[in-house]
């Protein structure tokens, strides 16, 4: 049985632990000190500003094909159903070519459809059936544009193929700063960076085949060590 399967079958104890991590505190603090810097590099350069704005719109069905202004009745099932079909009708190019159409948000050119969706969030409470359509972003102005007009074209738009009740509650709220917490990309980078570093150090030491001590050399060949050769430095005669 070769050294390696020997020690593998020893196992490591706690007190093997601490000492392999206090003989590579070196390799260890380095790796952690890198992943720290380019973690913070990364969250202060690349990670941008991010803005949020949103509106609040009403969708309930109306019973039946007539309706009497001064006294409406609900479909509730219907209009439960009706906000999940809304959230995906925002979110649909449907919509967002109407926008586009409308002309009354300038909206860069080469921005898609599909990078637009990305900027959208929309939810919704099934017992009030109310909607908040959310746009995030990092040019304030915009985000805050973009969640008034999807919100009412989306009304527009609902009005006119459906019967029922839609109405946009509230305009675009001012933009809050909704930025990933910059410290936090940090504190994650330079945690990766520790477990990283104590992997590296562990693999390392479970390819190393030599023993550390005397302790470790009686066990792995059974043989009782009579003695050992102590460290000494020799000094050059002049």
């Amino acid at each position: 049985m070769d050294l390696e399967q020997e020690k593998q079958e020893q196992g490591t104890s706690l007190a093997d632990i601490f000492r392999i991590l206090k003989l590579n505190w070196l390799l260890i603090t380095l790796i952690t000190t890198f992943a720290l810097i380019i973690s913070a590099v990364f969250s202060y350069t690349f990670v941008q500003d991010q803005y949020k704005s949103s509106t609040e719109m009403l969708v309930l069905m109306y019973s039946g094909s007539t309706v009497d202004p001064e006294n409406p009745q609900y479909d509730l099932i219907n209009s439960q159903r009706m906000l999940e079909t809304t959230a995906t009708l925002i979110k649909s190019d449907y919509i967002l070519n109407k926008l586009r159409d409308a002309n009354t948000v300038e909206i860069p050119e080469d921005m898609t459809n599909s990078q637009i969706k990305s900027h959208i969030s929309v939810a919704y409470s099934n017992s009030s059936f109310v909607m908040t359509v959310t746009f995030k972003h990092p040019d304030q102005e915009f985000a805050q544009s973009m969640s008034n007009e999807l919100t009412a074209i989306a009304v527009s738009t609902l009005k006119h193929d459906f019967n029922g009740n839609f109405l946009k509650l509230t305009d675009a709220s001012i933009p809050e700063n909704d930025t990933p917490s910059k410290i936090l990309y940090t504190i994650i980078g330079t945690i990766g960076g520790l477990v990283l570093s104590t992997g590296i150090v562990f693999i390392k030491q479970l390819f190393n085949n030599s023993y550390n001590s005397k302790e470790e050399l009686e066990k792995g060949l059974g043989l009782q060590v009579l003695g050992v050769i102590p460290e000494f430095e020799m000094k050059e005669k002049k």
